[in-house]
Parts: C-alpha cells; sequence; structure tokens
C-alpha cells in the first residue's frame, strides 16, 4: 500500500468557509508528463523567440537589399540613357569624320577600326592652300553591365527568405555593384563630355574645311580658253597706232569658237555687248575676285547664272576691238586689276 501510495499526488482544496474540504489524488506519472510537457512547450517558446528575433533582423537587411536594389535598378537605367546619348554622339562623329573624309578625298575610315589617328588638324590662315593634316579619332568603346535586382514579392525573393543567412554577404554585394555602376556613371559623363569637345572640335573643322573649298572653288585658277597668251598684262605696243597703251589683261588666242571656261565657280553679273570689249561676260566668284571675258563670239549664259569652274560661259570670236579672234582675259581682286598670269596656275 506504502508503495502505491508514492505513485500518487494527493491535491487538497482547503475552503474558508464551512464546507467540506476536497481532495483529489492524482498518478504520479501524470504529474511527470505534465511538467515534462510544460518544460518542453517553454524550451520550444525559447527557440521560437530567438528565431524571431533572428528573422526580424534579417528581414531589416533584406528590406536595405531592396532598397539597394532599387538604387541599383535606377543606376542602370540611368547608364542606359547615358549610354544612348553617347552612342547618338558617337553617330553625329561619324557622320562628322565621313563628311570631312569625303571634302579631303581621303579613304573611308575602316568600319572595325579601333586605332586612334593622333596627327593634327589646322589650315594655314592666309595661305593660297590649306595646310591639311586631319584628325579623326575614334571614341572609346563603352562598356555593358547586367544582372538587374529582384522585384520585390516575386517568387525569387521568396527563394531569398528562406535563405536570409546569407542575406548580409549579398547587401555587401550589392552595394559592390552599385558602386561600380557609380563609377561607370561617372566615366560615361566624362567620355560624354569628351566627345561633346571633339564634336564641337570637328565641327569646327569641318566648317573651316567647306569654307576653304569654297574659297579654292571660287578663286579663279584655270586657263579660260586653251592657246596661246599673243598679249600680255601691262603696258604693250599699241596695235592699232604709234606709242604705247595699257593693256588691262591677257589676250589668249585660240580658233573662233572654241570654248571659253569659267575660271571659278561664281554668279554672273554681266552679259552681253561692251564697246571695244565686244560680247562680254563678267562672273563675281566672291572673296574679292572679279573675272572678265571679252570679244567673244557668242555667250552662253545670262546674268544670274551660277556658274562652276571650268563651265562654258562663252565662245571665242572677234566682237569689239579686235584684230583677230582670241578671248580678253582680266582679273580684278578687291577692285583692283591684277596679273592674270598670277591665276594661270592650272
Amino acid at each position: 500500500m506504502v508503495k502505491d501510495r508514492k505513485r500518487f499526488f494527493t491535491i487538497m482544496v482547503i475552503p474558508h468557509s464551512e464546507r467540506s474540504v476536497r481532495s483529489f489524488r492524482l498518478p504520479l506519472a501524470y504529474l511527470e508528463a505534465g511538467l515534462t510537457v510544460l518544460g518542453l512547450v517553454g524550451l520550444a517558446l525559447l527557440i521560437f523567440t530567438n528565431s524571431y528575433q533572428k528573422m526580424a533582423a534579417n528581414m531589416g537587411e533584406l528590406r536595405q537589399l531592396r532598397q539597394l536594389t532599387s538604387e541599383q535598378r535606377e543606376q542602370l537605367d540611368s547608364l542606359s540613357k547615358e549610354t544612348e546619348a553617347v552612342q547618338e554622339s558617337l553617330r553625329k562623329l561619324e557622320e562628322l569624320d565621313k563628311q570631312v573624309r569625303e571634302m579631303m578625298k581621303l579613304a573611308p575610315r575602316p568600319a572595325n577600326s579601333n586605332s586612334q589617328d593622333t596627327k593634327s588638324v589646322g589650315l594655314v590662315p592666309g595661305s593660297e592652300e590649306p595646310n591639311y593634316r586631319p584628325t579623326l579619332r575614334d571614341a572609346a568603346r563603352i562598356a555593358s553591365i547586367g544582372g538587374p535586382g529582384l522585384p520585390a514579392g516575386s517568387a525569387e525573393t521568396s527563394g531569398l527568405i528562406a535563405a536570409l543567412g546569407s542575406a548580409d554577404s549579398q547587401a555587401q554585394a550589392s552595394r559592390g555593384d552599385l558602386d561600380i555602376s557609380a563609377q561607370m556613371l561617372a566615366t560615361l559623363e566624362q567620355a560624354k563630355t569628351e566627345i561633346e569637345t571633339r564634336q564641337a572640335s570637328l565641327e569646327q573643322l569641318h566648317n573651316d574645311v567647306a569654307e576653304k573649298l569654297r574659297y579654292l572653288a571660287a578663286k579663279p585658277s584655270i586657263w579660260p580658253a586653251y592657246g596661246d597668251v599673243t598679249s600680255s598684262f601691262g603696258y604693250r605696243r599699241n596695235p592699232y597706232g604709234w606709242g604705247s597703251e595699257f593693256h588691262p589683261g591677257v589676250d589668249i588666242a585660240a580658233p573662233y569658237g572654241t570654248a571659253v571656261y569659267a575660271t571659278g565657280d561664281g554668279v554672273v553679273i554681266e552679259a552681253g555687248w561692251d564697246g571695244g570689249y565686244g560680247k562680254k561676260v563678267t562672273i563675281n566668284h566672291g572673296y574679292g575676285f572679279v573675272t572678265m571675258y571679252g570679244h567673244n563670239s557668242r555667250l552662253a549664259v545670262e546674268v544670274g547664272d551660277h556658274v562652276k569652274k571650268g563651265q562654258v560661259v562663252a565662245y571665242v570670236g572677234m566682237t569689239g576691238r579686235t584684230t583677230g579672234p582670241h578671248v580678253h582675259y582680266e582679273v580684278h581682286v578687291n577692285g583692283q586689276l591684277v596679273n592674270p598670269r598670277a591665276y594661270l596656275t592650272d
């Protein structure tokens, strides 16, 4: 009986009133089981609390990672826009490069060339011929990056929560990527600024070359007709009597009807009869140059016509004061007569 009693646990309830005392006898195994369950529940609560605290800390790191990912995505968008701007600048540089090469009659740049031509460029102001040494520098290649961040709420993010133990290292990697993106953005900005500077320089070169080519095209530089010079510029013996006279141009003898050419680009300002000059053509070439062609048999242009160097403007004749078929050719520079011989170079 004593042994059986030891296997039970008695609980007595004694009221403050006159009611009878109540007692409950419970097996000791029940009490031990209850205490064990209670201990296990407490241990589980302790483990859960510790895990929850770690989870909360990791969730904070995850939020930080999401923020860094969002910033990185913005950086990537900005990099994309900057890259497009640089590519557009490169396209403009390529077009200017092509135009300058065509104007200067240079070979096209190789399509896959990454070399840089570091020669200098310049036009000598006031020189009769340009001192062309073209610079055609290729722009640097733009590096690309990838690996955009994971959007919040995606399956990938859910998988990331299951591995929160590595969130810190991932956040550090994202920070590193963000730093690299910022550096690349700064490099792109610097490259864009340099490209804009070089584009402005190339545009100025393009304008200078175009102006120089216009000048060279307008400048009288070819013979107005194929023939022999029978009378030079300056004083000569009067072919119609005694004494001497000043001859304001050169006479080029050629068979009747020989073509007379414009010696430079310009606009016809006179085309018709002019006393001793007979049928004459006068061309204003700009840049202070004016040329005149006299004694023609017939004219091929009218006042206001735009003519090109080498274009036929008249035909050799004997109109006006002349002793034989020839073209009388004069050159005026800034309103002053000059010796045409200086411009009969080609």
